[in-house]
């Protein structure tokens, strides 16, 4: 059968449009598996309760003394089985359930909670790039800093972030993920276990820790 240009033309334009739109629905469902993987925003305000697991532990783990502390806005999300229970930090408690990939922000009062005047609220993002780019020890040390010098500016600069909590149901434990980035080799983080003491909330275990 004799094709007109006419023809030709219109199942070209047609193989055309049916390429494009399939592409475009393959980056509509790229777009939303994305959008499904990102972490989702609780419009729940944190408890005062996990202010005060976030609070207690902190001010262990700077020694008492809370200062010259960035800590993450976001919180990072849990699965449902983010532990895994590998080296027993889940042994024995009966935990609530987690919404999976739920996170919080932390609210300017929230941060005055957990760390007082000297606790920054920062965009991890933004705190990770300065840190790249300014305030790595290594960074540092190539400029001509003392290993002192440059250690102190990496950790004044560093990233501190938290995970969600996971309680027990009787909410006298408490499970977190935390992680203290200052550089390239320069950070430490881990899984904790709290218990609740007299009102206080304490380091009772660890596990998966890591240090760079």
């Amino acid at each position: 059968m004799k094709r007109t240009v006419g023809s030709v033309f219109s199942g070209i334009l047609f193989l055309i449009l049916a390429a494009a739109s399939g592409w475009q629905m393959g980056l509509v469902r790229a777009a939303q598996a994305d959008d499904e993987s990102k972490p989702k925003v609780s419009k729940e305000q944190l408890s005062d309760e996990r202010v005060a697991v976030y609070h207690d532990f902190l001010t262990n783990w700077m020694g008492k003394e809370i200062g010259n502390v960035n800590l993450a806005i976001q919180t990072m999300p849990l699965d449902k089985d983010w532990a895994g229970d590998p080296e027993g930090c889940r042994k024995g408690l009966e935990l609530e359930s987690v919404t999976a990939g739920e996170t919080h922000y932390f609210r300017a009062v929230d941060g005055w909670k957990i760390g007082g005047e000297k606790l920054r609220l920062v965009v991890a993002e933004t705190q990770e790039e300065q840190i790249k780019k300014r305030s790595d020890p290594s960074v540092g040390m190539s400029k001509g800093q003392s290993v002192d010098e440059a250690v102190e500016n990496g950790f004044r600069n560093g990233l501190f972030t938290f995970s969600e909590i996971q309680f027990d149901k009787k909410h006298e434990h408490a499970i977190l993920k935390f992680s203290f980035h200052c550089g390239m080799l320069c950070g430490h983080g881990g899984t904790v276990v709290l218990t609740k003491t007299n009102g206080v909330w304490k380091q009772t275990g660890e596990c998966g820790n890591w240090v760079s």
